[in-house]
């Protein structure tokens, strides 16, 4: 938080549901891979009132949908992913992923075979796009470097009261000041 207190956040749970869903819609596996294989864990504020328009079947439908699917209970380990077998990933976002992918070497390597392909998807949804500075290519420099991207922006997160103090400016290597 701006103060520097700690808030318990993870995943935010339409984006996860939503999208889970279509993918298995339209036919798709759908895998689940977390950083060391941990349980993933809902951001609870996701799941409040207020930010389900006050409708409470809508957070009960939230809730009975991540408790059925076991995928969540027993995530696969993000460093052991083979991207050869993926035709796409998706990050989902929430603060818990944005804490934990900014700075996590795997979701970066596997993200660097995914984009290594034309024909491969590589996708972030609200804060998921944190999960980009950890994507470097072969001699160590941000894939990213120069290139203008898209995501959460800070007006947005002042809007929901979790920004921070500073606005993120690129470092000596071109990676955003992980804020």
């Amino acid at each position: 938080m701006k103060s520097g207190t700690r808030h318990p956040t993870g995943y935010w749970a339409e984006e996860f549901m939503r999208p889970h869903q279509a993918f298995l819609a339209e036919g798709y596996q759908v895998d689940i891979a977390t950083p060391q294989g941990r349980q993933p864990v809902v951001d609870e504020l996701s799941l409040s009132l207020g930010y389900n328009d006050n409708d409470q079947k809508s957070v009960d439908d939230q809730r009975a949908y991540i408790a059925g699917v076991a995928a969540l209970k027993a995530p696969l380990v993000l460093g052991k992913v083979n991207a050869a077998d993926y035709d796409a990933v998706f990050v989902v976002g929430g603060h818990g992923p944005m804490q934990d992918l900014a700075v996590d070497p795997d979701i970066g390597n596997l993200a660097n075979a995914i984009l290594s392909n034309p024909k491969k998807v590589f996708s972030a949804v609200c804060h998921g796009p944190a999960s980009l500075l950890s994507i470097f290519d072969k001699d160590g420099n941000w894939l990213f470097k120069g290139r203008k991207l898209t995501g959460f922006s800070n007006a947005e997160e002042t809007q929901a009261t979790f920004a921070g103090e500073r606005v993120a400016e690129p470092d000596a290597t071109g990676v955003p000041d992980r804020i």
